[in-house]
């Protein structure tokens, strides 16, 4: 086998913004329409190129699965990855954009639900391209490499970033687009719609009947940021539950998830290093904030659930560690993606959607052991 390092007319950049596997199917692309791989030519394996570049095997298995998705290679059992001619390829109807803030927080249910929006778009046609906006260190977003995306013919966008800046910026150069989140600025031109995120009223009901049947008297929520996406405290007061909000802000200095889980673990350890002062139940109101409060729960010897309940806000297939499977109030990142793809197929054709398909993604509340349902 020759040495791919020497072959390869490309490297990865660490230190770039770009992810590792957008950087490897640009570059392989870039390789093909440079004619440095001619049509017939199999591409190095997922093995091959892990080996060489020093990645796990995930990163060139998406690139190659990106790259067959565009027409540009077809993966042959026991072949590999063979270069298309320019004949062969697939003839795009159009490309979308989608935009989202460079947050290594959210990159988990960003990748996840990017993947499925991809494909659906794929399989009906239309070429889907991540562009990330970095925040400054005053939280407004960074517009200075945005121009960058004028290279492409961008026939449709989704953004969602919900400052009114960004939704300013793609007025200006005339790019229809769907804008999702809480919006600083709805009425802009060429904003075509700005849909529901999702619908959490059915989980949130399904949440406090569970409380009632369970005979909760008080409940503490954590928090890291102020107005969470899902907030139980005006239900659980309305119903007689004596409810406590905590917000605890993220330590500074290190990556934010795992200032996250640092304020929430020292937070909730100083707090229940008394055993005697032990809500009913314990509800986080994000992933990492469960993450850190589990972890100070276990370090304190307070057991889940027979000391204290536990219910969490969480992705489905991102679920926190902990010692038994966890009651959440689940949201679907695959569905959200599919959902999103819909919308943005039917603005393209200019087409209502079938019945049900503009439907909000649904949060369901989900009972595990950590609050049983006895």
């Amino acid at each position: 086998m020759p040495n791919l390092a020497k072959t390869l007319p490309f490297s990865l950049d660490r230190k770039s913004r770009t992810t590792l596997t957008d950087q490897l199917v640009d570059g392989l692309r870039r390789a093909i329409e440079e004619g440095y791989y001619r049509p017939g030519d199999v591409l190095p394996t997922w093995k091959n190129l892990s080996e060489t570049l020093g990645v796990s095997l995930r990163i060139p298995r998406d690139a190659l699965r990106r790259l067959s998705q565009e027409g540009v290679v077809l993966a042959r059992r026991r072949l590999g990855s063979v270069v298309l001619r320019a004949t062969e390829k697939r003839r795009w109807k159009g490309t979308v954009l989608y935009v989202c803030y460079d947050c290594e927080w959210h990159s988990y249910y960003r990748s996840v639900m990017f993947s499925s929006f991809r494909q659906i778009l794929a399989r009906n046609g239309y070429v889907a391209i991540p562009f990330d906006i970095r925040l400054t260190k005053y939280g407004a977003p960074d517009l200075s490499a945005s121009s960058s995306i004028l290279d492409f013919k961008i026939d449709f966008a989704v953004v969602m970033c919900h400052h009114a800046r960004v939704l300013n910026w793609f007025s200006r150069f005339g790019i229809p687009f769907l804008a999702y989140g809480g919006m600083a600025c709805r009425r802009v031109p060429n904003l075509v719609g700005v849909p529901d995120v999702w619908d959490v009223r059915q989980a949130k009901e399904d949440f406090l009947a569970h409380c009632r049947r369970a005979r909760i008297r008080r409940v503490l929520q954590i928090s890291f940021c102020a107005g969470p996406s899902v907030d139980m405290l005006p239900a659980f007061r309305r119903a007689g539950i004596e409810a406590e909000g905590w917000l605890v802000p993220p330590v500074k200095g290190i990556c934010r998830q795992e200032g996250i889980r640092e304020a929430v673990r020292r937070a909730v350890a100083k707090r229940f290093a008394d055993a005697r002062s032990l809500p009913d139940l314990v509800f986080f109101t994000d992933d990492f904030v469960a993450a850190g409060g589990l972890l100070a729960l276990a370090q304190c010897g307070v057991r889940v659930p027979e000391d204290v309940r536990v219910v969490t806000l969480a992705n489905e297939g991102d679920l926190p560690v902990s010692m038994c499977s966890l009651t959440c109030i689940l949201s679907s990142p695959v569905e959200r993606g599919v959902l999103m793809a819909r919308r943005v197929l039917a603005a393209l054709s200019s087409t209502r959607l079938p019945a049900g398909a503009d439907s909000v993604p649904k949060i369901s509340y989900r009972i595990g052991e950590s609050f049983p349902d006895k």
